[in-house]
């Protein structure tokens, strides 16, 4: 499977090395006026493999220049000249962007979330319009510090990470760093970075910027870091290329060379410089082949991938084009975070790379990496995923190779492998694993017999299966010997979506393929997955606590939305994972997630500090929700899920927002597993769940299927400034249950008051193969436009609402080919003020 997702043979070590003497500095000689040149050296093509003359040419005029590729002899041969721009950003806060009119006190200890519900300007604040990426990002500031690797790189094979901290050294030491390269590049004023980000927009090369001081008299505009990885071809070892770039006022008018050092993986070796303290001598060229091998490599993954593509607007206030590097980015690094391209790890070295038996079987790495990959269209990235977790860490009778079940994440997993088979139409993997799938079935449905034998009909506890929500538990449960197993909401509602969605799709391959054992199995799942439902709502109705907004319990029968005080852990204490994983199941209705998110926002909960919401984001303590000093990133998944599904359209902004900006480094793009929000505390060590936040919910803000309905959503929540005057946004092979499809969307909403969107879609929905419940396509108009007529294929259509700004198209309206083509021309004429009436409001 290697093959097909990108791990191919062509290592940089294929570029024919020039003598060291072309390698000096150049001035502008064949290059742009405003580049530099900074090597030459020959490569092979991609496709071809035949060698090319390329010059490097690089603008240090700014910490975010770029680097071009281009032909020695000025001529163009595809891809060349190729140019990968320079991106930092700053980690430190500007004046007035520290927790807005508060201190980090007040806002810790608030019992509303202060910030959020003033952005939102909901719950006696003011109204505002709607929140924006850049005011969420100035309400505090930027993830800067966290345990582990603080920056790192990898390849897909090596299994190992270049790994550096704030001050750019590694862990374990050997590379060089910043105060090494100081002495021979001066203007160096700290080796604390405090600016960083990438070269070329998403690829896993990190770039760091460092405070500077002059240098006689001479001001030091830049100094900076960059780590290339060897692409491919190395085992199970990373050897890298480092770069230090010094570049003064000369330098950046043109006057002179920028310093520079480079290096091939280790700060010393033996007598290969002139001076026997610092192998800063190695060849640019090796550096810059290297840079060429990472995007081509990437490039060539995507491709064979068939990756979803986006071209979103990008703009000040909320930027596109920064969203969707950083989704594709935190792709990039589940992918390198794996072993041999596929073996899962929680984390890095130094950090969540645990290397103890059974340590890579965390249930959350498995979920989360198969609904970021099938959502973004990597099919063939998830098949692995898959195929490696049910082989090697699902045992049998349901059990998984880890220190402790997830009950909820069972439900989860049976979810996961039917989105599989719903988006791919491959069934091998459903059928190779059906054993174990069937294992998984029977611990869900021993769970809730249990419970229906030791409750009676009037409990709330009756028939909601018992399980640990973490797997940590495991140490109270077995050393303790004391009862950590509770009916969590999470398990009933995520056993019932895994039992419908697994339970439907191997009814359907059982009816084609006659075969009884995968009927067995379905029919099993099918029988139980409706009262599951019902108990879960039975139960969660009874225990329901005061007026609106109630406290909805996390746990049946505990009668409280705070600490359990009778638990005999405080590890069962983690309501921010209970309630993001039933929100994600689909089975709570919208009005009891609305009411659940009011409930967050306003209101604590027994033994509580602080507020469950900070920035509308999920908070707790780690372990427990007696403090919520942290945005607890790496369960928050489903908590978006169904705020979408609930239609409570300002709230996921916000929180998408929210965890863009601040539960991941600026620019590098790095999520560790929490964020503390009291940024002088170092936060947790970088996870892959906490990783795939933002793809997960980029995709889900542009294209979302309702679980009940089957309403396939397009633009469900798509920020109001992208559709301002002149904008244009589009998606591409966007991947969903029913097909892909591509959609463009256009605005001349204040020249001529209409928006304009072709939207493709495959010629099976001719054939009945669309989604059930048809689609809606949300033009999420500004300024108070309203939707006054719609035309399809030119054609007047009736089918459009003003209350919730869709197009509405119909299953059964995908009835031919033809009318297929004239969703390619979709036009909405708007009136000018006056958008949806309260009274229609959808939003809290």
């Amino acid at each position: 499977m290697l093959a097909r997702v990108g791990i191919m043979r062509c290592p940089s070590l294929l570029v024919a090395l020039l003598p060291p003497s072309v390698l000096a500095y150049h001035g502008g000689d064949g290059c742009a006026q405003e580049y530099r040149q900074m090597a030459r050296l020959n490569y092979p093509l991609p496709v071809s493999q035949a060698q090319v003359d390329l010059l490097v040419c690089e603008d240090v005029r700014s910490p975010n220049g770029s680097v071009t590729f281009q032909l020695a002899n000025g001529s163009s041969l595809a891809p060349f000249p190729l140019t990968l721009q320079k991106r930092v950003y700053p980690n430190y806060a500007a004046e007035g962007e520290k927790y807005l009119n508060w201190s980090k006190a007040e806002v810790l200890a608030a019992k509303t979330d202060l910030l959020g519900n003033w952005l939102l300007g909901v719950h006696g604040n003011p109204p505002r319009d709607e929140v924006t990426w850049d005011a969420v990002k100035k309400a505090m500031p930027p993830l800067r510090q966290f345990n582990g690797g603080r920056v790192w790189t990898a390849n897909r094979e090596s299994g190992r990470d270049a790994a550096f901290a704030l001050d750019g050294t590694n862990h374990i030491g050997g590379t060089p760093d910043p105060s090494d390269a100081a002495r021979y590049l001066p203007g160096l004023k700290s080796s604390f970075f405090n600016f960083e980000g990438l070269i070329g927009g998403s690829l896993p090369i990190p770039l760091l910027n460092f405070p500077v001081a002059p240098v006689n008299g001479e001001p030091t505009m830049f100094w900076e870091m960059s780590v290339v990885p060897v692409a491919e071809g190395t085992g199970f070892q990373q050897p890298v290329f480092i770069r230090f770039l010094q570049v003064n006022a000369s330098a950046q008018a043109g006057r002179a060379a920028p310093g520079t050092l480079y290096f091939d993986t280790f700060a010393y070796q033996p007598s290969a410089c002139a001076t026997e303290d610092l192998a800063g001598c190695s060849p640019a060229r090796g550096y810059f082949a290297a840079m060429l091998d990472v995007h081509f490599f990437w490039e060539r993954t995507w491709e064979q991938e068939n990756r979803m593509r986006l071209a979103l607007p990008q703009r000040a206030d909320t930027d596109g084009g920064l969203l969707t590097l950083q989704a594709e980015h935190s792709l990039v690094l589940d992918m390198i975070t794996r072993s041999v391209g596929i073996w899962p790890r929680y984390g890095i070295l130094p950090g969540y790379d645990q290397a103890s038996i059974g340590s890579d079987g965390f249930q959350e790495i498995l979920t989360a990496s198969t609904m970021a990959s099938l959502e973004w269209g990597l099919f063939g990235y998830a098949h692995d995923v898959l195929d490696n977790y049910w082989t090697y860490f699902v045992r049998g009778q349901g059990q998984v190779l880890y220190r402790g079940p997830e009950l909820a994440q069972h439900g989860r997993m049976l979810t996961n492998m039917a989105q599989y088979v719903r988006y791919t139409g491959d069934e091998t993997l459903i059928l190779k694993h059906l054993d174990k799938i069937d294992g998984v079935r029977w611990l869900l449905a021993k769970r809730r017999d249990a419970a229906l034998a030791a409750h009676p009909q009037n409990d709330s506890r009756h028939g909601m299966p018992t399980g640990n929500d973490e797997a940590d538990l495991w140490w109270r449960t077995v050393k303790n010997g004391v009862g950590t197993e509770l009916p969590f909401i999470s398990i009933a509602a995520e056993m019932w979506r895994g039992f419908r969605d697994c339970g439907e799709v191997l009814a359907r391959i059982a009816e084609r393929t006659k075969r009884q054992d995968v009927g067995r199995v379905a029919a099993a799942m099918n029988s139980v997955a409706p009262k599951v439902k019902e108990d879960l709502k039975r139960s969660m109705a009874k225990d329901a606590q005061g007026s609106f907004p109630r406290c909805m319990p996390y746990a049946a029968g505990s009668q409280t939305c705070g600490v359990l005080a009778d638990a005999p852990s405080n590890r069962d204490s983690e309501p921010w994972r209970t309630y993001a994983e039933a929100f994600y199941s689909g089975a709570l209705e919208s009005e009891t997630m609305a009411e659940i998110l009011v409930w967050h926002q306003t209101q604590q909960g027994d033994g509580v500090n602080g507020s469950r919401l900070k920035l509308g984001v999920l908070a707790g303590c780690g372990g427990d929700v007696t403090c919520t000093d942290q945005f607890m990133t790496f369960t928050l998944h489903g908590w978006g899920y169904g705020l979408l599904q609930a239609d409570q359209i300002d709230a996921f902004l916000l929180q998408y927002f929210a965890v863009s900006a601040h539960g991941y480094t600026p620019g590098t793009w790095i999520a560790p597993e929490s964020a503390n929000i009291d940024r002088s505390v170092s936060s947790v060590a970088y996870c892959t769940p906490a990783q795939l936040t933002a793809p997960i919910y980029l995709k889900w803000m542009l294209a979302f299927e309702d679980p009940i309905s089957h309403t396939l959503w397009l633009g469900k929540a798509s920020p109001r400034v992208w559709l301002s005057q002149g904008e244009v946004w589009r998606i591409d092979e966007v991947p969903t249950a029913y097909g892909r499809i591509s959609l463009l969307v256009a605005s001349s909403i204040d020249s001529e008051g209409v928006i304009r969107a072709n939207l493709t879609v495959p010629e099976s929905w001719a054939r009945g193969a669309g989604p059930p419940g048809g689609v809606r396509l949300r033009l999420r108009a500004p300024g108070g436009w309203r939707m006054a007529s719609t035309k399809v294929g030119g054609n007047d259509w009736g089918g459009y609402r003003p209350s919730d700004e869709t197009v509405v198209l119909q299953n059964s309206d995908f009835t031919d080919t033809k009318w297929l083509a004239s969703l390619q021309s979709i036009t909405v004429r708007y009136a000018g003020s006056g958008g949806p009436s309260q009274e229609e409001q959808t939003f809290v």
